[in-house]
């Protein structure tokens, strides 16, 4: 399958890419340049920037080394609105507009009219494909009321592909866009899906892939560490108590045995998705 244009959207505030975006979708390039195929866009959620210039010696040549060595890097990035949540962020970086223009305010707000919670990506017109749909679940862009980079891409060339990869909802559905396709990770069966706002059924490649359950490999196994513990001590101990709403629960990152991961649901908390500020 050939992909002329591809925005992939995954989920790294502090380094933008919007600028080549802009680029993929003019058609023209300065110097003459050729528009680039792949334009990639990452998001790491609550990541501050000194964290990643602490730990520059340890990296390897590639990678958060590349990005900062040759890359464009803005030191004094601020978000301007207060309310720093998941939904609001991923609303906003996309489509460059403040949270009253995009109208995501939270990750959930009440509706004034009939008093009632909406929560951010939930649309009850549409269903996850495959898998059950919980009430408030993520399955549509339609409380975003503005478009983002990818919609603008593809209205300059109907070849775009946009895609947007995270372990929540609300971040895929916030940078796909309207028009882009979103993929969320179902903690109940570890495979990535989608709703029907996007498309009635899943492709081919995204079934065979999934045929064998390649995701099951995980379960029962640990995350350790990549280096010797004494490598992260530019960081306080994660061993810590957590406030007073998960009730002085202690969680130590980024060791995390998946299968109690993912008890979730019966209040045990996912080393994965702890998110305190959404």
């Amino acid at each position: 399958m050939t992909i002329d244009r591809l925005l992939f959207t995954v989920l790294l505030s502090g380094l933008s890419f919007l600028p080549t975006a802009v680029l993929a979708q003019t058609g023209d390039a300065p110097g003459g340049k050729a528009p680039p195929k792949l334009v990639l866009f990452l998001v790491v959620d609550g990541f501050p920037q000194e964290q990643l210039v602490k730990y520059y010696d340890q990296y390897g040549e590639r990678g958060f080394r590349t990005l900062l060595d040759r890359g464009a890097w803005y030191g004094n990035n601020h978000y301007s609105h207060a309310t720093t949540y998941t939904s609001v962020g991923h609303a906003t970086l996309l489509s460059c507009a403040h949270p009253y223009k995009h109208g995501v305010v939270g990750n959930d707000w009440i509706d004034k009219k009939t008093g009632k919670r909406i929560y951010s990506t939930e649309d009850d017109r549409h269903k996850y494909i495959g898998e059950d749909t919980p009430q408030h679940s993520g399955t549509s862009p339609f409380n975003i009321k503005v478009t983002a980079v990818g919609d603008e891409l593809i209205y300059a060339n109907g070849k775009s592909k946009v895609t947007a990869i995270s372990g929540k909802d609300r971040s895929a559905i916030g940078l796909a866009g309207h028009h882009g396709t979103a993929y969320m990770h179902s903690t109940v069966t570890g495979r990535f899906i989608t709703s029907d706002y996007y498309m009635p059924d899943y492709p081919g490649w995204w079934k065979a892939f999934y045929e064998g359950k390649p995701q099951d490999r995980y379960f029962g196994k640990s995350w350790d560490p990549l280096l010797p513990e004494e490598a992260y001590s530019r960081s306080t101990s994660d061993d810590a108590a957590l406030d007073d709403a998960l009730q002085g629960a202690r969680l130590a990152l980024p060791a995390c045995d998946r299968r109690r991961c993912l008890d979730a649901r019966q209040g045990i908390l996912r080393c994965h998705d702890v998110d305190a500020v959404g």
